[in-house]
């Protein structure tokens, strides 16, 4: 019996249907840079569907990991693109965030390359 609840497991976490609602929920939290357990609390999953929405988000090419990342590259740009007219103001609090930020990227990026860890 173990074995079918674990086929029967498997199946339902390949067949995750979310709403247009939770997909969008999912790219604000990635746009806000929320943790994958903050994100199930907002999407208030049962403990099964908790289950498949971590394994998804551990899956690179999920919907779930896509959409995610989706919303945290949004956020991204629309942070540095605020900072970008900030600093064309000449906001010295704005440069420096600017580059503390794109030193950031470029650290996470060569961790990435170089050790396999991946984005936060």
């Amino acid at each position: 019996m173990p074995v079918l609840y674990a086929i029967q497991f498997f199946l339902e976490f390949r067949c995750m249907h979310l709403t247009e609602e939770q997909e969008e929920i999912i790219r604000n939290c990635g746009k806000l840079n929320y943790t994958v357990v903050q994100t199930a609390r907002v999407l208030q999953l049962d403990a099964i569907e908790k289950a498949n929405f971590l394994i998804a988000f551990n899956d690179e090419t999920s919907q779930v990991r896509e959409l995610y990342e989706e919303g945290k590259a949004k956020g991204e740009y629309e942070v540095e693109v605020a900072a970008q007219e900030a600093l064309s103001g000449g906001d010295a609090d704005a440069i420096t965030f600017l580059n503390k930020q794109r030193h950031f990227n470029r650290m996470e990026d060569m961790k990435s390359e170089l050790f396999g860890i991946p984005k936060k």
